[in-house]
């Protein structure tokens, strides 16, 4: 419920400060604005009722009075708007900074995340490189070991090959021999067949 003052009350404010202590009440400092439109308020509604009842301006203030107190209840209201206005700008220009703070903080970090997640990636490339060369080094070396099994071998093998050539011209001539003497023992043969008949 809003608080009325009158102009009885309005004559204990000597300044501006005592514009939040009429009645012998002090109004918080949160609320001063609040206070000062009030007490606008209070000084219209009274400057009404001076108007429209005569009678009552034993009751009032002097009008010079009232213009002053009304002067300053105006500056103080208009101040403490001000100010409101500019705490307002300062509590967003913080929230602001703040925000660009934070924002700024997450971006480094982030930032920092991927240098590591670089580094890390091209370790794993270099490790996964170093692999595959061991693993060719290593096929590399067992194609050479069996090379050399093979050239054993075939070294141990030649002089099994130069035994079979020989005994393949041995039973070539032997082959030969044996032709010849079939010949022989076929005319052999004929000539004694050819005698037992004509006997």
């Amino acid at each position: 419920m809003t608080r009325c003052f009158s102009w009885r009350s309005l004559r204990r404010v000597g300044s501006t400060d005592d514009a939040r202590c009429l009645g012998g009440r002090r109004w918080p400092d949160g609320s001063g604005r609040r206070a000062g439109v009030v007490l606008l308020n209070t000084v219209d509604i009274s400057t009404e009722a001076a108007v429209e009842q005569p009678s009552a301006g034993a009751l009032m203030l002097p009008h010079k009075t009232r213009q002053q107190i009304t002067q300053l209840l105006v500056k103080d209201t208009s101040d403490k708007l001000k100010q409101a206005s500019e705490a307002d700008h300062r509590v967003q220009v913080s929230a602001t900074k703040k925000i660009a703070k934070d924002f700024q903080a997450v971006l480094k970090e982030f930032q920092k995340a991927q240098r590591l997640a670089s580094s890390w990636i091209m370790r794993q490339l270099v490790e996964e490189r170093d692999q595959g060369i061991q693993e060719i080094q290593h096929q590399i070396t067992e194609v050479n070991e069996i090379f050399k099994d093979l050239a054993v071998l075939v070294h141990g093998q030649g002089a099994m090959i130069d035994d079979i050539d020989s005994h393949i011209d041995n039973a070539a001539a032997s082959t030969m021999q044996a032709k010849g003497q079939l010949s022989k023992a076929a005319k052999n043969s004929s000539l004694i067949c050819l005698l037992l008949s004509s006997s």
